[in-house]
């Protein structure tokens, strides 16, 4: 499980929960208009709590170290048939 896939996989998906976090906490930030307006301790504290609890729910499992390939997996995600 946490082998170097793994940490290849998690990481990628931590950067983008820190990124996002980031992203999403300056635009919220109380309409700051100007950059020095922002919180930024604040802001990047979150960002790092974002990252480390994507971390730790990747340990649980990851879709893309399934056995399935990634095109089952992305396949799995979409439309689904109601059935009747």
């Amino acid at each position: 499980m946490l082998n170097k896939r793994w940490w290849k996989c998690a990481g990628k998906r931590a950067i983008r929960t820190v990124a996002q976090t980031i992203v999403s906490m300056v635009a919220t930030g109380g309409a700051a208009i100007v950059l020095g307006d922002v919180n930024w301790v604040y802001v990047i504290s979150s960002a790092t709590v974002a990252g480390i609890l994507s971390l730790l729910m990747s340990i649980k499992g990851l879709p893309e170290l399934n056995n399935a390939s990634n095109y089952d997996y992305w396949q799995r995600l979409g439309p689904r048939e109601v059935k009747k």
